[in-house]
């Protein structure tokens, strides 16, 4: 049961996984709210997230 878990736990990880790879962003937030404003500063700046 554990081993199945983990493997459940494993696939979760593979679509954000080859989203990175892909080199695509990782959430579509709009930007009119203060979390899509805040991720798409960070996107911006390069010092944090980098693609």
């Amino acid at each position: 049961m554990i081993i199945h878990i983990r493997y459940l736990v494993a696939l979760a990880f593979v679509p954000s996984g080859f989203t990175k790879i892909i080199g695509e962003r990782f959430t579509q937030l709009p930007t009119t709210g203060s979390i899509g404003q805040f991720f798409e500063v960070l996107y911006l700046s390069g010092i944090y997230i980098t693609l």
